[in-house]
C-alpha cells in the first residue's frame, strides 16, 4: 500500500521552509530513564491543547502545545516559532462512530497519503517536536488489529520521511486488552499519548504494569467527568469549582513530574475555553480569555507565576434544586481575592447541557435567561425564578477587573413545561 502512496507523494511538496533548520528530537536512554531531547537538550512538556493564547502559554512557562489535527499545521508551527514554543502535531484518523472502516483499503490509502504529504511539507519546521497518529480512535472500533497494523505501518513510513522526529499515537485513558494490542501490533511507535480525567494519577503506572513498554505523555489532563463528583438531589451532575480544578490540575501535574523518566510531560486540557459537558467544565479560560485560577496555578509550577492571583470561591449554596414550575429559590456563594482586590458577582442561569446537544462538543455557551436573577445580581446572594419546567445551571462568576475569574454553578430542576425561549442576553 506505501508503494502506492510513495508515487502519489512523488510530485508533492518536498519540505517546508527552505534553508530553515529543522528541530532534532529524539527519544534518549532506557526504560525508566527516558527522557525528551531537542537539538541535544532535555526538553520535558510543559503543554497545553487548545485555542487559547499561545503567547499566555508561553508567559507562564509553557513550552509545546498539541494539536488534534493537521490542517492547519503551517499556521500552528508559525504560531509556535513565534511565542517561543513547539508542537505536538496530531493527525485526525477515522473513528468507528463516524463511520470509518479500517478494512476499507481506499479510505486507509486516503488518510495515509494526507498524512505522509503534510509530514513532507512541515518535517524541517524548527517548531515540530513530534507526530501524534490518531485521537481516542479505538473506542469503539470493531477492527483493532487492522487499525494497528495500519498505525503502525503509518509510523514506518513517517520514520522513513522524518528521523527527526518521534512519532506515537493517543489513545483515552488505558487498560490491559489496549495496551497487548499497542505493544503486539504498532511496536513502530516511539511513544504514547494518555489521555487520562479522573485516573490521571495513576494512568501511567497502569500502562507499565500492563506491559507498556515505550514512555508515554499526559496529552490530556483535566477535571473528572460529568458523576465522578456526585449528583445534586435532582440527579444532575455537580461540576466542581474552577479553584477546586485548579488544585487537581495541580496534583496530577505533581504526578507527572514525580514519574520523569516514564513520563515525558502533560499538556493541560482544555488550553482555553471548550463548551462540553458544560460551558465550563473543562476550560482553563471562560470564552472571552479571562484566566481561570488553573492559569495562575501551571504558572507558579512552571516557575513563572503571574502577579495577580484569580479569586477563588466555594460552592453555591442553594435553598432548594427541585421545584415547581414557576417556584422561586434563594442561592448564594463565598469568595474573596488572595491580593485584596475589588470583586465583582454576575450570576446566570443556563440550560443545562442536554438541551443544547447530543455529542456535548465544540457547542456554543447556551444563552442566559434573562429574568431568571430576580433580585441581588451583583451580589453574592440572589433571589432566583426558573423559567419554565425543565433542567438548569446556576452560576456565580467572581471578576476581579485584572483579567481574572472564579466561578462556582449548581444544577436545579422544574417541574412542568420547558419554556420556548423569547429574550436573552
Amino acid at each position: 500500500m506505501f508503494a502506492r502512496i510513495a508515487m502519489m507523494c512523488a510530485v508533492a511538496c518536498a519540505a517546508g521552509l527552505a534553508g530553515a533548520a529543522p528541530a532534532v528530537v529524539k527519544i534518549e536512554g532506557k526504560e525508566g530513564a527516558w527522557k525528551l531531547t531537542v537539538n541535544g537538550k532535555e526538553f520535558f512538556a510543559r503543554g497545553g491543547g487548545g485555542g487559547g493564547s499561545k503567547s499566555l502559554l508561553a508567559e507562564i512557562g509553557g513550552n509545546t502545545f498539541r494539536t488534534w489535527a493537521a490542517n492547519g499545521a503551517k499556521k500552528d508551527l508559525a504560531e509556535a516559532e513565534k511565542n517561543g514554543l513547539m508542537v505536538m502535531l496530531g493527525f485526525w484518523l477515522g473513528h468507528a462512530e463516524h463511520g470509518f472502516d479500517y478494512t476499507n483499503e481506499k479510505a486507509l490509502v486516503g488518510t495515509a497519503k494526507e498524512v505522509i504529504d503534510t509530514v513532507r511539507e512541515v518535517r524541517n519546521h524548527p517548531a515540530l517536536l513530534c507526530y501524534t497518529l490518531g485521537n481516542e480512535m479505538e473506542l469503539g472500533e470493531k477492527h483493532p488489529r487492522e487499525m494497528w497494523t495500519f498505525i503502525n505501518r503509518l509510523a514506518k513510513k513517517i520514520h522513513e520521511l522524518d528521523p527527526n522526529h518521534p512519532v506515537g499515537t493517543v489513545v483515552a485513558d488505558i487498560w490491559q486488552e489496549k495496551t497487548t494490542q499497542i505493544m503486539e501490533w504498532a511496536p513502530e511507535l516511539d511513544f504514547l499519548g494518555l489521555n487520562s480525567y479522573g485516573g490521571a494519577t495513576s494512568v501511567g503506572l497502569r500502562w507499565r504494569l500492563q506491559g507498556g513498554k515505550m514512555p508515554y505523555f499526559i496529552t490530556e489532563f483535566g477535571p473528572g467527568g460529568p458523576g465522578d463528583h456526585g449528583r445534586a438531589s435532582n440527579g444532575i451532575a455537580l461540576e466542581e469549582t474552577s479553584t477546586r480544578k485548579a488544585a487537581w490540575y495541580k496534583t496530577v501535574w505533581e504526578k507527572i513530574v514525580e514519574d520523569k523518566g516514564y513520563c515525558l510531560g502533560g499538556y493541560v486540557f482544555t488550553w482555553g475555553w471548550k463548551n462540553e459537558c458544560s460551558p465550563t467544565w473543562y476550560g482553563t479560560m471562560l470564552p472571552d480569555g479571562t484566566r481561570l485560577e488553573v492559569v495562575n496555578t501551571l504558572a507558579r509550577l512552571w516557575g513563572k507565576p503571574l502577579k495577580n492571583r484569580c479569586p477563588r470561591v466555594v460552592d453555591v449554596k442553594v435553598s432548594k434544586d427541585k421545584l415547581a414550575e414557576g417556584e422561586e429559590f434563594t442561592a448564594s456563594v463565598i469568595g474573596r481575592d488572595p491580593d485584596g482586590d475589588k470583586i465583582t458577582w454576575e450570576w446566570a442561569l443556563v440550560d443545562e447541557h442536554v438541551h443544547y446537544g447530543k455529542k456535548e462538543k465544540n457547542l456554543r455557551t447556551p444563552p442566559a435567561w434573562k429574568d431568571a436573577i430576580v433580585s441581588g445580581q451583583g451580589t453574592d446572594k440572589v433571589r432566583v425564578k426558573l423559567p419554565g419546567g425543565g433542567k438548569y445551571r446556576l452560576y456565580a462568576f467572581c471578576f476581579d477587573s485584572k483579567g481574572n475569574a472564579a466561578y462556582a454553578n449548581h444544577p436545579v430542576a422544574g417541574e412542568g413545561r420547558e419554556p420556548k425561549r423569547k429574550e436573552t442576553k
